[in-house]
Order: C-alpha cells, then structure tokens, then sequence
C-alpha cells in the first residue's frame, strides 16, 4: 500500500469517524430543539397568565376605588341629610323674625350670614336646590302635600314650595314638599 492509499484510507475512516460522531450531534441538537420549542410554549402560557393577572389587578384597583368613592359620597349624603333641617331651621328663623320686625337687627344679620355659609359650604360639596314654584309637578323631584283647585293656570303646576328639596350629585336627596295646583273641572270647559 502506497503513502497515498493510506492518506485516502486514512481520511475515508475520518470521514466515517466524523459521520458517526454527527448521529449523536444530530440527535442531541434534535433533543435541544423540542427542549426549547417546550419552554418557549411554557414561557408563552406564562406571559399570557401575567397578562391577565395584570389585568384583573386594574380591574380591582379600579372596583376598589369606585367602591371607595361611592362609600365617601355615600357618608357625605348621610351628613348633609343630617344638616338640612339646620339650614331650614335658620331660614325659618330668618323668615320669622323678618315678619315680626321691620328693619333687619345684627342677630338677624348674623343668621343671615350663618346661613348663607352653611348654604354656600353645602353647594361647595355638590348640593343643589330643586326649583320648584312654576314648575311642572315631577313625582321624582316634588312630593306633594296638596292640591290647590283654582280656575285659571297650567294644571300639575308647584304654586308653593312648603320645604326646599335638595340634589346631591345628581342623586335627590330630599324631594321638596309642594302645594300643586289643579284646575277645577268648569274651567277646562
């Protein structure tokens, strides 16, 4: 055997050598392949259960808060339906000494002023009076007290406000207590 037939020999068995070599090479990365597809599938299911973690988190954060801005508001109604009968106990008192005197003294000054600030402080958190006299009588509104017949006028018409209702953030939180009025039978003829 001559110096080259050994040297093609030789190569062919490095050749052979190396192909069996690639088996295990081609098998191993075959192993590292599906290894790898698996934690990507696996990575992925875990993104996605972040993703709704995340997003459930948002939405009892934002449950939480809507429950909290409701419990705030609902203490709030509670403290102004409490403090009302104070403010139409003022302007009763208002109304009254008004009556029996003719000029305004300083303690009717200072109940004025008292009043206005309740009524200024109360409008400041959201409180609106409910417009009554003239209106059309609205049962979400007026709770009517009587009924007044008269011969002329627009029927179901509030012709006296006996008690000031009041809106708290678009909610009614007392109805005003109104005289309607109501056209009598021959006059509508």
């Amino acid at each position: 055997m001559n110096q080259e037939e050994g040297n093609i020999m030789e190569e062919n068995s490095a050749v052979r050598d190396e192909a069996q070599n690639q088996e295990p090479v081609q098998e191993e990365l075959q192993r590292l392949k599906e290894a790898l597809e698996k934690q990507e599938k696996e990575s992925i299911g875990y993104l996605e259960q972040i993703k709704r973690l995340q997003a459930d988190f948002e939405n009892w954060r934002k449950r939480i808060e809507s429950e909290k801005q409701f419990l705030v508001e609902h203490a709030n109604s509670s403290l102004i339906k409490k403090l009302l009968p104070v403010l139409d106990n003022f302007e009763l008192a208002l109304a009254s000494s008004s009556a029996c005197q003719g000029g305004k003294t300083e303690i009717q000054e200072g109940v004025s002023l008292i009043c206005r600030q309740i009524s200024d402080l109360l409008k400041d958190e959201g409180l609106t009076v409910i417009e009554s006299v003239g209106k059309e009588f609205d049962p979400n509104y007026h709770e009517a007290i009587s009924y007044e017949e008269r011969e002329e006028g627009e029927d179901h018409t509030v012709i006296e406000e006996v008690r000031k209702g009041y809106i708290f953030k678009g909610k009614v939180l007392r109805p005003a207590l109104v005289k309607v009025l109501k056209v009598s039978e021959g006059a509508r003829k």
